[in-house]
């Protein structure tokens, strides 16, 4: 058995045609770190650690989750994650999740997929449009309200000095004698 060596980041030394999980569970142990560790760190359950560990990436719901994983695996470990992704790559881990998408795909979906995406959503200029309007109208409310408010105070203050200005008695000012001159 030929085996060629390369050096990692930790210094060890590394098969050459190690898969991303024999690297990142050699790197693990060289650090002295368990799987619940790593788990704590990556905020994922064990199981998922092991399976990594044991390149078993067909109970992930999506590719990207896997790649996702592994590079923050590799940072946790201090591996390079372009390193485990060029071996991850090159190992052809993800010809599972191509074929089974292409699957759960319709025949004509497929052909659609390679094609840009068109926008169909509103342009941001009309988004602010309701929210303007909106508080238009809140603002005319309050002004009307706060007139009618003032106007009501004012009728009432008007009426107020009326009723005391016809309630307090007259009072009859002496007159000045009329004396004549002639």
């Amino acid at each position: 058995m030929n085996v060629d060596h390369e050096n990692t980041e930790l210094g060890t030394v590394a098969p050459a045609h190690e898969s991303p999980g024999e690297m990142l569970k050699r790197a693990r142990e060289a650090k002295k770190l368990s799987h619940i560790d790593v788990a704590k760190q990556l905020k994922l359950r064990v199981q998922w650690i092991l399976d990594i560990e044991n390149d078993h990436y067909t109970d992930a719901s999506a590719l990207i989750y896997v790649r996702g994983y592994l590079r923050a695996y590799a940072r946790v470990v201090s591996v390079s994650p372009d390193e485990v992704m060029s071996v991850f790559d090159l190992m052809k881990f993800e010809e599972p999740f191509v074929a089974r998408k292409a699957q759960l795909l319709p025949r004509e979906e497929q052909f659609v997929m390679h094609q840009p995406v068109l926008s169909y959503t509103k342009s941001n200029s009309n988004k602010g449009l309701g929210k303007k309007i909106w508080g238009w109208i809140i603002l005319i409310i309050v002004l009307l309200a706060l007139t009618l408010a003032i106007m009501w105070w004012r009728s009432e203050h008007n009426l107020q000095n009326a009723s005391r200005a016809g309630a307090s008695p007259q009072v009859a000012l002496p007159t000045a004698p009329q004396t004549s001159l002639r």
